[in-house]
């Protein structure tokens, strides 16, 4: 079942990414998600949230990807005992977070390769130390085949090498809320103003997506 589920997120994300725009869903899916006023949304086919793994958060709670509908998510893989990309990941990802506007609904998801290393306890100590703030940030431990998993959807090459460090693309992907990829930055440095399009323009919808789930003159 779930290597049906990869084949056919891998499918829809080839389709965003190569023509543009998602592909429609061929059929509902049982995953679900609930919108402001409390109403659940079934979540599209070609959602990332459509994973049935289970994750730790930095606090040791369980966790599903599904938990981060909602907002705008801007994720990235890494691991905290990187010394080269993932530091500059993280400093793209500061530089998008410091270009938003505080009434702007995106957080941003670390989700770690290092099942072994990266503990919840030791995600706590890195977001702590890099100044990551929880309302913000969410950073992710799983097991190997949870991320495993995770990256065959997303595309992320990674290889655990013979000392315990890990060689990976580097790539930033641009969530709905409905956990559709919409952007992909792919690989170190160059500009992130088409990043920051995406994300405010995504933002803006969502808002008013949300408004119009409300009831008329509701608060």
């Amino acid at each position: 079942m779930k290597l049906r589920l990869c084949l056919i997120l891998l499918l829809a994300w080839t389709g965003v990414t190569l023509a543009g725009d998602a592909l429609p869903a061929k059929a509902a899916c049982c995953a679900q998600t609930a919108s402001p006023d409390g109403a659940e949304k079934v979540l599209p086919a070609e959602s990332i949230y459509q994973l049935e793994s289970d994750w730790l958060d930095a606090q040791g709670v369980s966790r599903r990807l599904s938990d981060f509908a909602g907002p705008v998510q801007v994720l990235a893989m890494f691991f905290t005992r990187c010394e080269y990309a993932c530091p500059r990941i993280l400093a793209e990802l500061n530089t998008l977070a410091d270009d938003l506007r505080p009434d702007e609904q995106v957080e941003f998801l670390l989700v770690s390769f290092d099942s072994e290393k990266d503990t919840p306890e030791s995600l706590a100590t890195f977001a702590r130390e890099q100044g990551l703030a929880p309302e913000r940030w969410q950073l992710l431990h799983g097991t190997a085949e949870a991320v495993r998993e995770l990256s065959v959807v997303l595309d992320v090459a990674y290889t655990r090498l013979p000392d315990g460090m890990y060689s990976h693309a580097s790539v930033i992907h641009v969530l709905d809320g409905q956990g559709r990829v919409l952007y992909q930055k792919q690989g170190l440095g160059g500009e992130l103003d088409e990043c920051k399009e995406v994300i405010h323009a995504t933002a803006e919808k969502n808002r008013h997506s949300e408004a119009r789930w409300k009831e008329p003159g509701s608060k």
